[in-house]
């Protein structure tokens, strides 16, 4: 992927950071440019190394948070502000996969965590670096990772889904808010990428591209490079947006007219 160091100068937050997608937009951020606050409550070692290996570091600066924590998100704003002069970028990417018991089985505490972790946490990171961008002016942009669970069924246990409609839903409506003080807000919605997750459940490159038409399995580094226009000046215009990255998955869709034929097929046999 060429560089073209389409945010030289910027500064920008980064949650989750400390693998998969996170990981790939941190990196991706630092080799266009940015200087990155890379957040996250695992370890950022791994983070790091690769930021050194590339001769990066020095635009990086890695903390803890636990996004589910107001205070945490809020210091994370403020310290790309300290490190960095300002926040040009909020990028909302943390979260995990929650509850995933049949809705019937789902505990309120385990519902509550769920959306803290998915949901909660992304208004606090709309809220603080909001603030933040409005009171230094010449306006912003903030970005959330969302998911295609959010736009169809069958991609993921039941709550993630509905946190993640919800996420594009405000962020539209805060792109509605925010409008006045030139600060964009967008979604970036991916399908099925190469993450840790996957290929420590044995899931690997040739299983991911097969439930989609593209033919090659999706990367951490796909969905940076569509952070990255998002968060440039190529993009000046777009807010209220969701950008889905997925390799044709929802295109394809449910594949409904295939799988009736097929069946009718099956029962003429």
């Amino acid at each position: 992927m060429a560089v073209l160091q389409e945010l030289q100068g910027k500064a920008a937050v980064v949650t989750g950071a400390a693998s998969g997608i996170g990981q790939g937009i941190a990196l991706g951020f630092l080799r266009e440019g940015a200087s990155v606050v890379a957040a996250d409550i695992a370890s950022l070692d791994a983070t790091c190394a690769l930021a050194a290996g590339e001769g990066l570091a020095d635009r990086l600066h890695q903390m803890t948070a636990d996004v589910t924590r107001e205070t945490d998100v809020a210091q994370a704003v403020e310290a790309a502000r300290e490190r960095f002069g300002r926040i040009d970028v909020m990028v909302n990417n943390a979260g995990g996969a929650g509850a995933m018991q049949p809705l019937l089985d789902i505990q309120a505490a385990d519902f509550d965590a769920t959306f803290a972790l998915l949901l909660r946490s992304v208004f606090f990171g709309i809220k603080h670096a909001g603030r933040a961008i409005r009171s230094q002016g010449g306006g912003g942009v903030i970005l959330t990772t969302a998911s295609i669970a959010a736009q169809m069924g069958g991609c993921s246990p039941t709550l993630y889904a509905a946190a993640k409609a919800a996420v594009v839903r405000l962020s539209a409506m805060a792109a509605v808010e925010l409008a006045p003080w030139r600060i964009r807000v967008n979604t970036v919605s991916p399908g099925p990428i190469l993450v840790p997750g996957f290929t420590a459940s044995g899931i690997g490159a040739e299983q991911l591209a097969r439930v989609q038409p593209w033919p090659d399995a999706g990367q951490p580094s796909d969905v940076a490079a569509a952070m990255v226009f998002l968060a440039s000046e190529r993009c000046p215009f777009a807010t209220g947006s969701d950008l889905v990255i997925d390799g044709g998955v929802v295109a394809q869709g449910p594949q409904l007219l295939k799988r009736l034929f097929a069946d009718l097929a099956q029962h003429r046999e």
